[in-house]
């Protein structure tokens, strides 16, 4: 009888869309949970989030109704992964340096100003012009940087050789 009366209010809840109430009963069951959503939504999974990110430890799942709607979400995110960093790949290219296919497959922007043949102040600017927030990942274009100096160093010594040998 119980079993039956629970399935019943289960199903209200529902069908009247009362998720709060689902969730609250859940709870009464020994389900934890932060609330209950008909579906997985990108907006959902973003107010999760603390503000490096991440979804704290502490924090009970979230009942979803409809679960196909989960794996879809995981797809989406998936498919982000490697934005911010490929608004790095048109100063790492000229720098010649290759990046994973989850880096390069997207298309952002971004760009490479080289004056590293430039006498007195030789310099390189290499501009990430994502918008997927505002921290930026360096890492990519610190090993670049790192190539781009040991070639830098090259031309340098080859050029006071070429200097030397005409005096």
């Amino acid at each position: 009888q119980g079993d039956h009366r629970a399935a019943y209010s289960i199903r209200k809840y529902i069908r009247t869309g009362a998720l709060e109430s689902l969730a609250t009963m859940l709870r009464r069951f020994g389900v934890q949970n932060s609330g209950v959503v008909y579906e997985a939504t990108e907006g959902l999974s973003k107010s999760k989030r603390n503000s490096k990110g991440r979804i704290p430890k502490k924090m009970f799942p979230i009942v979803v109704l409809r679960s196909r709607t989960i794996s879809a979400l995981v797809n989406t995110l998936k498919g982000h992964v490697g934005k911010l960093k490929a608004g790095w790949m048109p100063g790492a290219r000229k720098l010649g340096v290759s990046a994973p296919a989850w880096i390069s497959k997207h298309g952002t922007p971004g760009s490479i100003q080289d004056e590293s043949k430039r006498l007195g102040n030789p310099h390189i600017t290499v501009s990430n012009n994502s918008n997927f927030g505002p921290q930026v990942e360096f890492r990519i274009v610190q090993y670049a940087l790192k190539k781009r100096e040991g070639s830098m160093q090259k031309q340098l010594e080859a050029l006071v050789k070429a200097e030397a040998a005409k005096l």
